[in-house]
């Protein structure tokens, strides 16, 4: 059984879910897996189960591309291929300024 409970950062403080979860994380049924997306670390004790390795974490540093991975998500995409040296310059010129872009797109 897979649960997925998106934007989990929405849910307050105050409410009884945490504690639900949490109770649920400690003796969870099997099979069970539990996702959660957020934008925030849960007020859940995860320590135990990252102890265990049974708990898989996807970060923002992991989602990131590093500029290799865009060009050729881009290139792939058709949409714009980007000369390295803006790729190189990280988000801040991005999008590319006028003259480094080869190519555009639909």
């Amino acid at each position: 059984m897979v649960v997925v409970l998106d934007d989990y950062h929405r849910i307050s403080m105050g409410s009884g879910v945490h504690e639900f979860l949490d109770r649920l994380v400690e003796h969870p049924p099997e099979p069970l897996r539990l996702i959660l997306t957020t934008r925030r670390d849960p007020p859940l004790s995860l320590t135990t189960l990252r102890a265990a390795s049974r708990l898989t974490e996807v970060r923002l540093q992991d989602l990131r591309f590093t500029a290799p991975e865009t060009a050729e998500f881009l290139a792939t995409a058709g949409m714009i291929t980007v000369a390295d040296d803006a790729l190189a310059a990280g988000s801040a010129s991005f999008p590319p300024r006028s003259g480094e872009i080869d190519r555009v797109c639909c």
